[in-house]
């Protein structure tokens, strides 16, 4: 029983320690520390937060457009002030467990509580929907790899159309996959419709991420060109499809000092603009989630 609990903390200390020997080989200060922070405004870190809220908010939308599309249950699908609730509440526990696997749990436990929701629907819709995002971060990343190491292109090129031949062929031949986990069902989804909005949806949660990015990079001495942004911030995305540690802990933080380091920015600064951007993302994830809860408190106190 130890040996399991140690392979299960095993990552997170693995993890952490990246980060500390990031913040400690970069030589970051404390006064620079302080001297990035003072140069966010209110406007800069109210910007963040209601980005961060949006982006939660159109995840929910997608959740719920894709769980209405499944078998009819007996069950209510959540409505949509629930379904920003159980959102927000997987993106809190993807502070303390993987991203992939928080925010389907936490969908689930929400859906299970609202009423009896069946779990495998809930978490087969939840990681059918993010699908979409991952679709997204992997062509926007084969962009960046074109910028920023144009060698490399080929190969991630070639990865992404075989991703879209296997789902097309699929989605082609639902019969050939279990029911159990409604994967029939989903696949004939990328055909329909709907695929489409699901894609805009993650588009539109991707340029967000890369506008909440921006927000607080710049002002803190992140100035790159607009192409040189949009390298580093597909690649750093993509980091984001391997890394298995909470809140993509470690490997996020020195993508970004690797790809900072291309445009000679000191590794002080990767350190800092990461530490406050993780920062910032666990308050604003927490802020929201303390705002659903206050929203479906008063949802269900006007409908008795």
């Amino acid at each position: 029983m130890r040996l399991a609990h140690l392979l299960q903390v095993l990552p997170f200390l693995a993890a952490l320690t990246l980060v500390i020997f990031l913040i400690f080989s970069s030589g970051l200060t404390f006064l620079q520390f302080h001297g990035m922070i003072t140069a966010l405004s209110t406007a800069h870190i109210s910007a963040f937060v209601l980005l961060s809220f949006g982006m939660l908010l159109l995840s929910a939308i997608k959740w719920r457009l894709v769980m209405q599309n499944l078998s009819a249950s007996s069950v209510p699908v959540p409505t949509n002030k629930a379904s920003f609730l159980y959102t927000c509440f997987g993106a809190a526990l993807g502070l303390v467990l993987m991203p992939h696997v928080a925010k389907p749990a936490g969908r689930a436990i929400g859906a299970r509580l609202h009423g009896a929701q069946p779990i495998v629907k809930t978490v087969a819709a939840s990681a059918f929907e993010q699908l979409f995002d991952l679709a997204v971060i992997a062509a926007f990343a084969c962009i960046g790899v074109a910028l920023l190491a144009p060698a490399v292109t080929p190969v991630v090129v070639g990865l992404f159309v075989m991703g879209i031949i296997v789902a097309l062929y699929l989605s082609k031949r639902p019969h050939l996959l279990p029911k159990k986990f409604h994967i029939s069902e989903l696949m004939t989804l990328v055909r329909d419709p709907i695929g489409l909005r699901l894609v805009s949806i993650s588009l539109m949660m991707y340029v967000m991420t890369a506008l909440r990015t921006g927000v607080i990079a710049i002002p803190m001495g992140i100035s790159l060109l607009p192409l040189d942004f949009l390298g580093s911030f597909s690649i750093v995305q993509l980091s984001r499809l391997i890394a298995i540690t909470p809140m993509e802990l470690g490997i996020v933080d020195w993508t970004w000092a690797g790809v900072l380091s291309l445009f000679e920015l000191p590794l002080s600064l990767a350190a800092g603009f990461v530490l406050v951007n993780r920062g910032l993302n666990a308050l604003s994830i927490l802020a929201a989630l303390a705002l659903s809860f206050v929203l479906v408190a008063t949802e269900r106190r006007t409908a008795t």
